[in-house]
């Protein structure tokens, strides 16, 4: 190769060979498909966790005052979706701020998670019309604590700015274990 080819015409070069070894784009409808949330890709698998959240949230409105409020937050019904697995927990909130629209949320679970597992979806359920807020990827601390900033809509962070953690929260939770980053 000579040492005088200049420095333009090898970038050109370089850009069509990686043209020509890129995949070809995807087509609309599968990008379409994409972007849905995972509850309208899969409707029937939404529907049993969302009745298994209805009996967790049936259960902990009949459990005690000191089940549902702790010092250091109050407990809301999480169901844990490990591969075809479901499991009751409560997951305890720690910290819910709202600054202007952005979501500041923190809580435990109060099951241990397993090491292997390392990035989640959380999709918030409200308790009003039982249907999905918002879902968003995140991963735990070694505590098994949570944090989630988000973006809310205008609505739900008007709402959601007068609750204090001696408040019943709005929501439940559906947490999928094992999500692709």
């Amino acid at each position: 190769m000579s040492k005088n080819i200049p420095l333009e015409q090898l970038l050109r070069w370089r850009l069509k060979q990686a043209e020509a070894a890129a995949p070809p784009p995807p087509k609309a409808a599968q990008l379409l498909q994409s972007a849905r949330p995972w509850w309208e890709k899969r409707p029937k698998d939404f529907q049993s966790q969302l009745e298994h959240l209805r009996k967790l949230r049936s259960e902990h409105r009949h459990a005690t005052t000191n089940k549902r409020r702790k010092s250091n937050g109050i407990l809301v019904p999480a169901l844990l979706v490990h591969k075809e697995a479901e499991s009751g927990n409560y997951a305890l909130v720690t910290h819910l701020g709202v600054v202007e629209t952005k979501l500041h949320l923190r809580f435990k679970l109060e099951t241990k998670l397993s090491p292997a597992d390392k990035h989640f979806e959380v999709t918030l359920i409200s308790n009003a019309t039982t249907t999905p807020i918002f879902s968003v990827t995140t991963t735990f601390s070694a505590d098994n604590t949570f944090q989630i900033e988000t973006e809310l809509p205008v609505e739900i962070a008007k709402d959601w700015e007068q609750l204090k953690l001696t408040s019943p929260m709005p929501f439940g939770l559906i947490i999928h274990s094992n999500v692709e980053a």
